[in-house]
């Protein structure tokens, strides 16, 4: 169905533990279990995103948002503009140390976050970012 909803994402974490190191098949991994439910190009950049960003944290204790900012635009590209221009405002956002209820608001979501992959996967970019030493931080 054309849909880009949250679904992959969630589900694309392990394969950028598994095979971040190897682009072509880290994207054909992603392509081919994106097709299964979500035809709308939208789910694959978040699932990149969020395979990508599982493929770094597996490889470094901390990353920052820049660096994966970058690492994430060269692998989507120009093709994922209006997905890049949010991740780089949670990329922005963990950087100043701004709270998930802030930046969820930056967002459009004052009343919750969807299950549009577009207002997902930069909340959960922006929260792993941010709270990456110190997940605890976010209950207190």
């Amino acid at each position: 169905m054309f849909s880009a909803g949250n679904g992959l994402a969630m589900r694309s974490a392990i394969l950028g533990v598994c095979w971040g190191d190897n682009l072509p098949k880290l994207r054909a991994f992603v392509k081919a279990s994106t097709r299964i439910t979500h035809t709308d190009p939208k789910a694959e950049f978040g699932a990149l995103a969020v395979a990508i960003a599982a493929y770094l944290a597996s490889c470094h204790s901390i990353v920052s948002p820049q660096a994966y900012y970058q690492t994430l635009q060269e692998v989507l590209g120009m093709d994922a503009t209006e997905f890049l221009e949010l991740i780089k405002k949670a990329c922005d956002s963990a950087a100043t140390e701004q709270t998930g209820e802030s930046f969820a608001m930056t967002l459009g979501c004052s009343r919750g976050v969807s299950g549009y992959v577009y207002c997902t996967v930069p909340m959960v970019i922006h929260v792993w970012l941010r709270y990456q030493q110190d997940y605890p931080e976010l209950y207190r």
